[in-house]
């Protein structure tokens, strides 16, 4: 999903998700005993009803029978907390970070990842069932991959305050920062860059606000943003401190687009990441670089596993032209190219867009060209598809930020590809989008969810739309 243009809150979501603010004590909160858990909100909370209202409590799970603190009580909803469990759920466990019951940064380490990937795919169906009453024609296997220590980006929190420093996450339902020795998601490469870094904050107490993880093993890069000036000495201390971790640092003033190193001096750094890309004639690796800062997947085993299903889906063909929109650095682009005739990259970043053309010249990929469009306007979308219409496009990749692509949506039938490829990260829009595209012509063919962040309720899907013969056969562009 390329990261870029702000996306709006969903307006499917009318309750207070887990990461508002704290619950506080309404006029008419209550204990409720025997309290039936039905299913998971989107959020990863147990749903009940009582007395015709939906109950939202944290820390239940469906199949359960709790007993509630309601907290939060308005007229047509209540929130709590599970403060006993009278009927276990076979698929609780025991979670394995310290701090899950604190920290707001994982949802459902006390469900098992089985059935965490279940209530995955089930969110998703029921979004298409009941938003736009489409069901898949097939679905295929979750894809998923190792459920700790995955994350190959992260963002911890970094406060100041006269209790001493807090290095980490917020709490749930806060603002609150909870200082954090280790983190059960992040890769061990970060989580030994943590106990030096706060060290060298108690220590200095420089004016850091946040501290970004990024890359993999053998390329690790961290930001230290900061409000103030960081003196040169203490950029030197910290570089001393972390010396021996084989790790880059940079560091960000305020809301400067620029990084500097230790020394002080401008930079313009560059991770990396690889993909095994599975073809017909074998399999190829393709590189990418990338700013520590730009937007990638989070979790390479399922971007990789992403990658190859999206092969799988399109079929391409050597006189395929493929048209990959919201294509970030080529994530998709790239390794497509080695199947088909032409892709064209749309992004709604310069950068990404420099990025990408990088990447194609780094695996000698000549069959790419990029353009730079604001794929949520309107006008901006007719006249690029007025534009790639004029060479038959077989195929279309979407991966939307959680906005999705409802304008695309609208006006595919200017070039009416065989396939659409949709990638999505957001169950509602998604939801929402796949009613236009079956509103215009196509079938959802095949989808899979995808377990990109194990433990927390984020939810991500690919699937592929196919056009119906009578609109595939006809000629007739509305390119006007």
């Amino acid at each position: 999903m390329a990261k870029f243009f702000e996306a709006k809150s969903s307006k499917h979501n009318k309750y207070r998700s887990n990461k508002s603010a704290p619950l506080k004590m309404g006029k008419n909160s209550q204990k409720i005993e025997a309290l039936p858990i039905t299913r998971l909100s989107d959020d990863g909370r147990g749903i009940s009803s009582y007395k015709g209202k939906t109950i939202f409590i944290d820390n239940a799970l469906p199949g359960e029978e709790v007993e509630a603190n309601v907290l939060f009580d308005k007229s047509n909803y209540g929130e709590g907390l599970a403060i006993a469990i009278s009927s276990e759920s076979t698929s609780r466990r025991q979670p394995q970070c310290q701090y899950f019951t604190q920290c707001g940064g994982c949802h459902l380490q006390h469900l098992d990842i089985q059935a965490q990937q279940h209530a995955k795919l089930e969110n998703v169906l029921n979004k298409l069932k009941y938003v736009s009453h489409i069901t898949p024609e097939n679905i295929l296997p979750v894809l998923s991959g190792d459920e700790y220590n995955y994350r190959q980006r992260a963002r911890l929190s970094v406060v100041f305050d006269k209790k001493g420093v807090s290095l980490g996450f917020r709490k749930k339902n806060s603002k609150e920062i909870i200082s954090i020795k280790q983190c059960e998601v992040l890769l061990p490469e970060f989580n030994q860059l943590i106990e030096p870094l706060y060290d060298w904050l108690v220590k200095h107490r420089p004016s850091v606000t946040h501290i970004e993880f990024s890359g993999r093993k053998g390329s690790v890069g961290i930001v230290i943003r900061h409000i103030k000036t960081i003196e040169l000495s203490l950029r030197k201390k910290l570089g001393e401190k972390l010396k021996n971790y084989a790790v880059a640092c940079w560091f960000q003033e305020k809301k400067a687009s620029s990084l500097t190193d230790t020394n002080d001096l401008l930079v313009a750094p560059e991770l990396d990441y690889n993909l095994q890309v599975i073809l017909e004639d074998g399999v190829r690796e393709v590189s990418f670089l990338y700013h520590p800062q730009d937007f990638i997947q989070t979790n390479a085993v399922v971007n990789n596993k992403m990658l190859n299903r999206a092969i799988d889906f399109l079929q391409a063909k050597k006189d395929h032209n493929i048209l990959d929109l919201f294509c970030g650095v080529g994530n998709f682009s790239v390794p497509l190219s080695l199947a088909c005739k032409h892709v064209i990259g749309v992004e709604g970043s310069d950068n990404m867009v420099n990025k990408a053309v990088k990447n194609a010249e780094l695996n000698a990929c000549a069959n790419l060209s990029f353009k730079k469009a604001n794929l949520f306007d309107e006008d901006v979308v007719k006249h690029l598809f007025k534009n790639v219409g004029k060479q038959k496009i077989e195929s279309i990749i979407l991966d939307p930020p959680r906005a999705g692509a409802k304008v695309v949506c609208q006006y595919i039938k200017k070039i009416y590809p065989k396939k659409i490829l949709y990638v999505s990260c957001e169950p509602n829009t998604f939801a929402r989008d796949a009613k236009v595209l079956v509103e215009n012509g196509y079938v959802l063919k095949k989808m899979s969810a995808m377990d990109m962040f194990p433990q927390t309720y984020h939810n991500e899907v690919i699937s592929l739309f196919v056009l119906k013969k009578q609109y595939s056969n006809s000629s007739k562009r509305e390119l006007s």
